[in-house]
């Protein structure tokens, strides 16, 4: 798990072929997102609008490539 907020003692860096996905949840003013009975959706402290994206990306030599983007 890579945590969603700056953690000093993070120290692990990602390494050419590792795979990750990127999930933001943006809001309209919430601080926190909370889940629900579900176990799945997410929803804003606030009751707030709300969205979330994914992208996957494979970590290469130079950088990263974000395989959910078309050609």
């Amino acid at each position: 798990t890579i945590p969603t907020w700056d953690d000093p003692k993070e120290r692990r860096a990602l390494k050419k072929g590792q795979v990750i996905t990127i999930e933001p949840f943006l809001s309209r003013g919430a601080k926190w997102a909370l889940d629900s009975e579900d176990g799945w959706t997410l929803y804003a402290d606030t009751g707030d609008a709300t969205v979330q994206y994914e992208h996957t990306l494979v970590v290469t030599e130079k950088g990263y490539e974000i395989m959910t983007l078309g050609n």
